[in-house]
């Protein structure tokens, strides 16, 4: 196994609740960590997740909350990405009002506590994608689910982007931030890895889906009938095994000079 991927990084520890840990000097009285750590979970979880909880207001003329289960997709800039029917009633409401919110996290075992798991809340606004983005990011989006690319045959279907403006993100006692949006985003042009990227995703998928295996038994503890790679950049790559987003980050940023090394044992 290569030093790749730097373990599961939706497995996240969990803290004490009752620590009898001091903070550590140069942090708030509720925070036991650094930001920057809260900080690579929380991109981690978001990375790593395919769906989320909407969270629209009601445009029947009472404003009330209104929450909807929907799959996404961040765009080569890192902003989320729905695929939404004309008819739905998230659709309806971001038409009225594009401020929403989307919550993630990790799947919640069975007997498990969900508010001791990780969980992430974004805000901001969704709008719809602009034509000459539209291409791009339905083919990021259709790679992490590829049924959505025959709902437009039974509903009119559409593309809309949330603009960050707020994160929240609860990591466990004392790992509670409000985050910066530009730590979810990217820039593409920054990323030395997105030349080669799509000819990366291709040769692992085509000549290494054992290590693909293996790299979901090593860090997941799971052994898919079915895995590809969808996705890679500076900071890691995302597999998807029997429908689940997987996301592994790589111990320091690769190139296209040390990708290979990073990825292939």
């Amino acid at each position: 196994m290569p030093g790749a991927a730097s373990g599961a990084t939706l497995e996240l520890p969990m803290l004490d609740p009752n620590p009898a840990q001091e903070p550590q000097e140069g942090l708030e009285k509720n925070q036991l960590v650094p930001r920057d750590a809260a900080t690579e979970e929380a991109v981690a979880l978001y990375r790593a997740r395919p769906h989320g909880v909407l969270g629209t207001l009601s445009a029947r003329g009472d404003a009330w909350p209104f929450a909807s289960v929907v799959p996404f997709s961040p765009d080569r800039w890192g902003r989320p990405v729905i695929y939404v029917a004309s008819i739905a009633e998230h659709t309806r409401n971001l038409k009225a009002d594009g401020r929403a919110s989307l919550f993630l996290q990790p799947e919640v075992p069975a007997g498990v506590d969900a508010q001791t798991l990780p969980r992430l809340t974004l805000m901001g606004r969704f709008n719809p994608l602009p034509k000459q983005d539209e291409a791009d990011a339905f083919a990021r989006y259709v790679a992490a689910l590829p049924v959505a690319r025959d709902y437009e045959r039974t509903h009119d279907f559409s593309l809309w982007r949330m603009t960050l403006e707020k994160a929240r993100y609860i990591g466990g006692f004392g790992k509670i931030f409000w985050l910066e949006p530009d730590a979810f985003l990217v820039d593409p042009a920054r990323d030395p890895l997105l030349p080669v990227a799509e000819r990366v995703v291709s040769h692992m998928n085509e000549d290494h889906a054992d290590a693909l295996v293996t790299y979901c038994q090593a860090f997941y503890g799971l052994t898919p009938s079915e895995v590809k790679m969808v996705g890679v950049d500076q900071g890691g790559f995302d597999l998807e095994a029997d429908g689940r987003r997987l996301r592994f980050t790589f111990p320091a940023p690769v190139g296209p000079d040390t990708v290979r090394k990073a990825v292939v044992a």
